[in-house]
């Protein structure tokens, strides 16, 4: 499995649910999505290196860093008479 995340492969996906449907995701060598749906597995089956069951799992998109200005987007307004580095601390 530690090959899997050394740099990047085709891989399939199959059998997850996006939008309350069961699909399969092609995921090429540059790491882009390059198709998904019902005939993803047979239109890409012999390009992916790996390919992982999603035994019905529920896709969802990568949320890479969504929590990095959380608090200032809460709080947006609280203190706006105040200094940024008084406010931070």
């Amino acid at each position: 499995m530690e090959d899997i995340f050394e740099k990047k492969h085709p891989l399939l996906i199959t059998n997850v649910t996006v939008e309350g449907k069961t699909v399969d995701i092609f995921i090429d060598e540059t790491g882009i999505i390059a198709g998904m749906g019902d005939k993803a597995r047979t239109k890409f089956k012999g390009e992916a290196e790996f390919i992982i069951d999603g035994d019905g799992a529920v896709a969802l998109p990568g949320l890479v860093n969504t929590h990095t200005h959380a608090a200032m987007t809460l709080l947006r307004g609280y203190a706006d008479d105040m200094m940024l580095q008084e406010w931070l601390s």
